[in-house]
């Protein structure tokens, strides 16, 4: 089970996980952190968190393999985000069964929270 105020964040890029992580913060959230996908299986199976955010270029690193074992080993609501999104990206985010895909989360924080409360 999860808390419901619990987010992990999944991104190689330090500079990314803090904007994303401080936007959240803002709006009451338990943020974890980390990146790459060994690390990330580990802190989502001792986390647990009800959200996972996933950067489209960490995704893509592994060709969405991350998502699919996150899929198989914790029930969260998977989201991939990003400051530059193409057609092809939104394809793979479907196919990986990714729940949301958000462009820009930290200028979007009224979308966001939109997408927090589902």
């Amino acid at each position: 089970m999860y808390d419901e105020n619990t987010i992990m964040i999944i991104d190689n890029d330090p500079i990314n996980r803090y904007n994303l992580k401080e936007t959240l913060w803002k709006l009451n959230y338990a943020v974890y952190e980390t990146e790459g996908s060994v690390n990330a299986i580990t802190h989502v199976i001792k986390t647990k968190p009800r959200r996972v955010f996933i950067s489209l270029d960490t995704a893509k690193a592994d060709n969405f393999e991350l998502i699919d074992k996150i899929n198989e080993l914790h029930n969260c609501t998977l989201i991939i985000y990003s400051n530059k999104i193409t057609k092809q990206d939104v394809a793979s985010c479907i196919k990986a069964s990714v729940d949301e895909v958000i462009l820009n989360p930290c200028e979007q924080t009224e979308r966001l929270q939109n997408i927090l409360e589902l």
